[in-house]
């Protein structure tokens, strides 16, 4: 029967030890620093609550004999290891709940008294409370002029005091010493003549003194000229790089897409074709079907995906795909996935394929669908081709752009009111020419293939 008294005994510690870990400690308010009888009549009562905590185990711990098995009870299947289940289980939770227990008032210590009430308005002016109350109050009794701190002065930016030459002030110092032989003789009066007659050159010697501040004056003028040159440097930087910050190109358009873009600049729609072929022509392409688009378009996708043997994915499409197209003329969002095939991937996939850079090349439907966030960075640092019908966060990402109209919109419907050109095409057209346009490049390419395995031969006889 030993080890049963084990098993209890680790049983109620693991409830100690859950009690504990679930009791809350006690607050930071509560009366446990009590000193005298207060802290007696504490400790006694939290004396007493474990004293008849451990006076409730000694009945389970007496009838611990008693709950070993007979052979009647082990052929009813009643027993756990020699021991009765009910009596073994009954004893196990209620140690358990005896060790919560414990850990309770040990956590405690003490009763965890309730926070003091707050003092009433009338009492804190009178200064009836703690210390922290009565400071309070005798803040409220002293003058304002005393209670109320002095705010701290302001620095104050000096200003640029421009530096006075020392030569301008000493030759203005004698004016006043000067002054004073000239005041002298006319106080003498007639008699003094010879007097009066030297003074009189004497007192005229000062009179170059605002002649000599002019240098200085100008010499000021002078280093606020040298400090212009600096200010209009620091501001032409500061320009350079707002430049620099500002979109550049199709970036910063806003409103339906009519011209074509390549890195930033607007191009013929041909060039902008001819560009997304070379772009396209890498070993891993990825592209990425439209819910919003037509389904002609979709399968001209396919025909490129194929021609190109790229990775297929279905993106989901932005409430923006909607917008302007006619009620009748909406495409079936799931007619898409019968397009793109079983193997179609997502935009999870895609995500993970960017990130692991399995992908080079992208080429995008519709730019309204659903990008996550860090496809959308990564669409900025790879090449990417875009049939855009507007301009949006994605078309700013792509490097080259082709401008695409709405499956309900008829060529020619939206005007640039700038009076550009307007490029815009269907969808299922721009695919169709690039990939005529790749079939071409192909026979360019097999067409010197072949030229220059025929004149191999002749090289070789002569």
């Amino acid at each position: 029967m030993g080890w049963a008294y084990l098993v209890l005994a680790a049983i109620a510690a693991l409830g100690l030890a859950l009690g504990w870990r679930l009791t809350p400690a006690p607050r930071e308010q509560a009366d446990t620093d009590a000193d005298g009888l207060a802290r007696l009549l504490q400790l006694g009562i939290a004396m007493t609550g474990l004293t008849v905590l451990a006076l409730l185990l000694v009945p389970w711990f007496g009838g611990l004999a008693e709950i070993t098995c007979t052979p009647e009870s082990e052929r009813a299947g009643e027993c756990i290891m020699g021991l009765r289940d009910r009596g073994l289980l009954g004893a196990s939770a209620f140690a358990c709940l005896v060790g919560a227990a414990f850990a309770f008032v040990l956590r405690k210590g003490v009763l965890d008294f309730s926070a003091p009430k707050p003092i009433d308005e009338s009492k804190r002016e009178a200064g009836v409370g703690d210390l922290d109350t009565m400071a309070s109050a005798r803040d409220l009794r002293r003058p304002a002029s005393e209670s109320a701190p002095k705010p701290e002065p302001e620095p104050k930016t000096k200003p640029k005091s421009e530096p006075t030459p020392k030569p301008a002030a000493d030759a203005t110092e004698p004016a006043p010493d000067a002054a004073e032989p000239a005041s002298d003789a006319a106080d003498a009066g007639p008699d003094v003549g010879p007097d009066a007659a030297d003074a009189d050159p004497d007192a005229a010697e000062p009179a170059p003194a605002p002649d000599a501040a002019e240098p200085a004056s100008d010499a000021a003028e002078g280093e606020d000229d040298k400090d212009e040159p600096a200010s209009d440097a620091a501001e032409g930087e500061d320009d350079e790089l707002t430049a620099d910050a500002q979109p550049k190109g199709h970036r910063r358009l806003e409103g339906p897409v009519f011209r074509a873009f390549v890195d930033d600049e607007a191009v013929e729609l041909d060039v902008a074709i001819s560009t997304a072929v070379k772009r396209l022509r890498s070993e891993r392409v990825a592209v990425v079907f439209s819910r919003g688009a037509s389904p002609d378009a979709n399968l001209a996708l396919l025909e490129l995906a194929e021609a190109f043997n790229a990775h297929r994915y279905v993106l989901e499409g932005t409430a923006a795909a909607t917008e302007g197209i006619p009620t009748g003329e909406t495409v079936d969002p799931n007619a898409v996935d019968a397009v793109a095939g079983p193997d179609a991937r997502h935009a999870g996939e895609l995500a993970l394929d960017l990130a692991g850079a399995f992908i080079q090349t992208v080429f995008l439907l519709d730019t309204r669908v659903a990008f996550p966030e860090f496809v959308l960075g990564k669409l900025t640092t790879m090449q990417s081709v875009c049939i855009a019908h507007a301009h949006d966060d994605v078309s700013a990402a792509c490097q080259v752009v082709l401008p695409g109209t709405n499956p309900g919109e008829r060529e020619g419907e939206l005007i640039d009111s700038d009076g550009g050109t307007n490029s815009r095409r269907p969808r299922e057209w721009l695919v169709s020419q690039i990939v005529q346009a790749l079939r071409a490049a192909e026979g360019d390419a097999d067409a010197d293939t072949d030229s220059a395995d025929r004149s191999a031969p002749n090289e070789e006889d002569t």
